[in-house]
Order: structure tokens, then sequence, then C-alpha cells
């Protein structure tokens, strides 16, 4: 997902620029850094959203590559259409 808190644990930066992140979309009890997880991940819940989890570096996961995406424009969409803008 492309943050991680590697340097110090709880100062959560991406990975792109090393910058602070400053918006979060945790998971109810992530994240907790349970055996050294110190990378975040996308995690669908069993309602279909998406939340946000913490998981060791060297995990392996299988992915859709469409799922963020579908997930971005779905937010993206909603979020315009809540503000009244109406304009993708």
């Amino acid at each position: 997902m492309g943050l991680n808190d590697k340097a110090a644990e709880g100062a959560w930066k991406w990975v792109a620029d090393g910058s602070n992140v400053t918006y979060t979309n945790w998971e109810a009890s992530s994240p907790n850094d349970f055996s050294s997880q110190d990378c975040g991940q996308l995690y669908q819940r069993e309602d279909t959203t998406f939340t946000w989890n913490d998981d060791a570096c060297s995990a392996q996961l299988w992915y859709y590559p469409g799922t963020c995406l579908i997930y971005v424009i779905i937010w993206f969409w909603t979020s315009q259409r809540d503000s009244g803008t109406n304009q993708i």
C-alpha cells in the first residue's frame, strides 16, 4: 500500500516521499504491531468495504489489481455526489 513505520513505531510514513501519513483508515484493532507488523495493507471487510491493517513487510498477499482502483473510483464518486459537485 506504500506506507510503513519501520523507522519509528507508530510514525507512519509514505514510502514514495517519506512524508508523514496524515489521513488514516485503520481497522478498529489496527495498527497493533503484532509480531513486528510495520507495513500497511488494504483490508477488505466482510461488508466489502476497505480499511487499513498493519502486517509484516515480508507478507506475500494475493490481490486483484482492479479492486483498489474500483474502491477509489467509488469513494471519489460518492464524495463528489455527497458534496453536490457531481463532477468526475
